[in-house]
């Protein structure tokens, strides 16, 4: 289905429309601008002037606490007004030191900030020794000459600070309503050029509007046409205008949507197929026309490949379980390096499968010297070969080392022995080679100990019958003599 056509504007519409917004901004820059210049003026104190403000009120604070202060020495020996006048006076402090000090926080002005600083720091130790005078002026018996005299002139430095600091804060005050009256003169001189500019923009804006309304809506589509003429489905004419320039990107959408749902489709089946899925075939009913045709093709083309497939695996099963006798089929044309490459693993498993039948021949017969050629082969091949030739090299070499050694046996060296380092069933039949040999030397050993024992009794035996003979020839000469 086709999406749903959005509300239609023309385009000499947009262009009143966009004439009438432009006129519309122009009187809004001028109102604004003499909006803007007179909250300036009106509405916006500087607060270097609330700070100049604030350091007078200092003054007149710090002047009421001197004030108070000597209304503490005048009336000190009555003490319900001693007692009035000195609250008053450390109330006036307190208001003069955190007033001094927000000042000081306040201001941007370094000049300023060090006056304010450095006023509050003389302020609290005037205060200070004011509070120590105290006691003093009490033991005086609240006499009004020495309590002047213990605190006389104190007040001067941190008065001459105050000054400068309230001047300095007038200076600030005045250059900030200076700036604030050019800023307002300012603004309105950029509103001015502003109301200036945008008449003299309106053309160009207008002339922008257009190229991006309609001049590059237009570009779009057509870009987006050559680009899936050239086969990029993903392009889209990005027109979003409800005109008829809308109309015919909503048109050209359409078509690269049937060219994408064609894509898609054989993107899914790329996928499935991938996936394992080798039956899997694009339906050619849901596309009309050559899209339907095209995708029968398409449908045609993948079937022959997967038949293909499986003809070279039922012939790599029959490699797999050593039957030789199949040979992949005949095919034509850049199809034929298929079955070259069948052709030559068919050879590369019957020569190694040769090979080593005629390893295996040979030592079945008993001829451990025959090698196989791992030259002729390469990689696992080769490793084949060589760890064959390698078993046969170790078990001719330990068989010849037995056949030694039975030789020397027969030939009557007892002294033979099988060396090296083999292991498994070889190490074993050396073992117990060498324990037979040792065993026989043992016996052999035995038997000649015996043949001696055997032969020094047959001395002994031979030595008392020759000295039984010599006794019985004697007795019969003595019995003859005696006859």
């Amino acid at each position: 289905m086709s999406a749903a056509i959005p509300k239609f504007v023309s385009l000499q519409s947009k262009l009143l429309g966009a004439l009438a917004l432009g006129l519309s901004v122009i009187l809004l820059c001028a109102l604004g601008g003499l909006g803007t210049a007179w909250l300036s003026l009106s509405g916006k104190v500087p607060p270097e002037v609330a700070q100049a403000s604030s350091s007078e009120e200092i003054t007149r604070d710090f002047r009421l606490q001197v004030q108070e202060r000597k209304n503490v020495l005048i009336r000190g020996r009555d003490p319900a007004l001693l007692d009035k006048h000195l609250s008053a006076f450390r109330e006036q402090g307190r208001k003069v030191q955190a007033s001094t000090e927000a000042l000081a926080k306040a201001t941007q002005d370094p000049q300023a900030r060090t006056l304010a600083q450095d006023f509050a720091k003389a302020h609290l130790g005037l205060q200070r020794n004011y509070e120590a005078a105290l006691g003093k002026f009490a033991e005086a018996g609240y006499d009004t000459q020495v309590g002047d005299q213990l605190v006389k002139g104190q007040d001067r430095a941190p008065s001459q600070t105050l000054e400068a600091l309230v001047k300095r804060s007038k200076t600030l005050a005045d250059a900030a309503v200076l700036a604030s009256s050019q800023s307002a003169q300012h603004k309105l001189v950029l509103s001015a050029v502003a109301t200036i500019a945008a008449a003299l923009c309106l053309v160009a804006v207008l002339g922008w509007w257009i190229r991006r309304s309609i001049v590059r809506p237009i570009e779009n589509v057509a870009r987006a046409a050559r680009q899936v003429a050239a086969g990029d489905l993903s392009a889209r004419a990005a027109v979003s205008t409800r005109d008829e320039i809308g109309l015919l990107g909503q048109a050209m959408g359409q078509v690269v949507n049937t060219l994408t749902d064609v894509s898609t489709a054989q993107a899914d089946m790329a996928q499935r197929h991938e996936a394992g899925q080798m039956s899997c075939r694009m339906d050619a009913q849901a596309f009309p026309g050559a899209y339907g045709r095209m995708v029968d093709d398409t449908n045609g083309l993948i079937g022959a490949q997967v038949g293909l497939i499986g003809d070279m695996l039922q012939v790599m099963q029959h490699y797999a379980v050593g039957d030789m006798s199949v040979d992949m089929p005949r095919l034509p044309g850049e199809k034929a390096q298929i079955t070259e490459a069948m052709d030559t693993t068919k050879r590369n498993l019957a020569a190694i499968n040769g090979e080593i039948r005629g390893l295996v021949d040979a030592a079945a017969a008993g001829d451990f010297a025959t090698r196989g050629n791992a030259e002729a082969y390469q990689f696992e091949f080769r490793a084949m070969v060589n760890g064959v030739n390698g078993l046969m090299q170790n078990v001719d070499q330990n068989l010849a080392e037995l056949s030694q050694l039975l030789k020397a046996i027969a030939d009557g060296d007892l002294t033979a022995r099988m060396h090296g380092n083999q292991q498994g069933v070889f190490a074993r039949m050396r073992d117990d080679a060498n324990a037979a040999v040792q065993r026989l030397t043992d016996i052999v050993g035995d038997i000649t100990v015996a043949a001696q024992t055997i032969r020094t009794a047959s001395a002994e035996i031979a030595a008392g019958n020759n000295d039984l003979a010599q006794r019985t020839e004697q007795q019969a000469a003595n019995l003859e003599e005696t006859a």
